[in-house]
């Protein structure tokens, strides 16, 4: 009879679990600043793409952090994972006139 445990541990590579301070901090700085950001972004979907985002919140899902953000291409919200970012910026503009 079998009574051991039957999980098998294993853990995510730091890659994926740990963004660059050069994605993070303008990330956050932008947060901060209410100011859109430009970035370079490898969906596994859709490919890489050039995006403008207003971010809004950053998001830990207990594997990967995310960025809640206005997506100016699609015009919607999105979450972005901030290991698929590269090549981030803070634009001059605002999102909204306040």
């Amino acid at each position: 009879m079998y009574t051991g445990n039957a999980l098998v541990p294993c853990e995510l590579p730091i890659i994926f679990s740990r963004p660059s301070i050069d994605v993070l901090a303008p990330v956050s700085r932008a947060i901060h600043r209410q100011k859109i950001i430009s970035l370079n972004y490898q969906s596994h979907t859709s490919g890489f793409s050039q995006r403008e985002i207003a971010p809004f919140a950053l998001v830990n899902d207990g594997l990967r952090w995310h960025v809640r953000a206005y997506d100016r291409k699609s015009k919607e919200f999105r979450d972005f994972v901030l290991t698929r970012m590269a090549d981030v910026s803070i634009l001059l503009i605002r999102p909204f006139k306040v």
